[in-house]
């Protein structure tokens, strides 16, 4: 399994006035800020990092819409007595 590491800048802080410590990993995640927001929200009435997320996924051999695309040409074909 393929680990991605694009979402990490692990040289320094965002601005590069401090170099990154370790402590500073578990705060480049959505999901930190997600928690972290709902927590301050349990304690202040506010969150200040609320935002929304979606999931998905995409395959790149994914053949879905030519197979789909093909079945409804042939149901069309039968139709039209073709």
């Amino acid at each position: 399994m393929e680990v991605p590491g694009h979402e990490k800048w692990d040289k320094a802080n965002l601005n590069g006035t401090e170099l990154k410590k370790p402590a500073m990993h578990q705060y480049e995640y959505a999901r930190e800020a997600l928690k972290t927001g709902l927590l301050l929200e349990s304690k202040l009435g506010v969150n200040p990092f609320k935002f929304g997320m979606i999931g998905s996924t995409h395959a790149h051999t994914s053949n879905h819409w030519r197979e789909r695309r093909r079945r409804t040409t042939r149901a069309d074909d039968a139709s039209a007595g073709c």
